[in-house]
């Protein structure tokens, strides 16, 4: 089947409230400096905005990688058949009550900790230094020093092509370096349980 990016791009200038950008060149994107171009480069507003890109992108079978800040990311030269979808608007924290946390998955983790420890909170300080988005972190389940970043999350909300899903910490089953999320899903927020 052959995919044609050109009406796609097109329906997802339409619909989408974000950027959506043709033969984006990853190089400008990623620590690196390097790799070709994405077909698709789509930037989503919020999170209502990523679950309608899904939606659209799974309407036309085109396939799709989030993407965080580009830390330590390889991108070949041939660039990404598909769609790269950005998550740097989904960059916000909120500290409510007791410890809890409630972020968005295109936070940098430096983002986070230094907010947090700003406020007296602490449980994630040792991860200070990984090159991560709150999102990737949670897919990596990323840790240093006894920490991990599964250990204080208490639930995530994700979209796929099917809608907006909250699943608890125990479903995501977090073990070393590894969680279980959905295929064809994106994290859009996490509750974090902090000290």
């Amino acid at each position: 089947m052959t995919i044609d990016f050109d009406d796609i791009f097109e329906q997802l200038k339409q619909e989408l409230a974000g950027e959506v950008r043709r033969m984006e060149p990853m190089a400008a994107h990623t620590t690196w400096r390097l790799g070709g171009a994405a077909e698709l480069y789509i930037v989503p507003a919020d999170s209502a905005d990523v679950g309608r890109a899904l939606q659209l992108l799974a309407m036309e079978s085109c396939p799709w990688i989030p993407f965080g800040h580009g830390g330590n990311l390889l991108v070949r030269d041939k660039g990404i058949k598909g769609a790269v979808i950005h998550t740097r608007n989904l960059d916000w924290l909120k500290i409510q009550d007791e410890g809890k946390v409630v972020v968005g998955a295109g936070l940098s983790l430096m983002s986070l900790i230094r907010q947090t420890t700003e406020r007296g909170l602490g449980g994630i300080e040792s991860l200070a230094g990984i090159p991560a988005t709150v999102g990737g972190g949670i897919v990596m389940n990323v840790g240093a020093h006894n920490q991990e970043l599964g250990k204080v999350v208490t639930d995530i909300t994700l979209y796929s092509s099917h809608g907006r899903t909250v699943l608890s910490a125990e479903e995501l089953n977090f073990v070393y370096r590894s969680c279980t999320l959905p295929y064809g899903s994106l994290i859009t927020e996490a509750s974090l349980q902090l000290k």
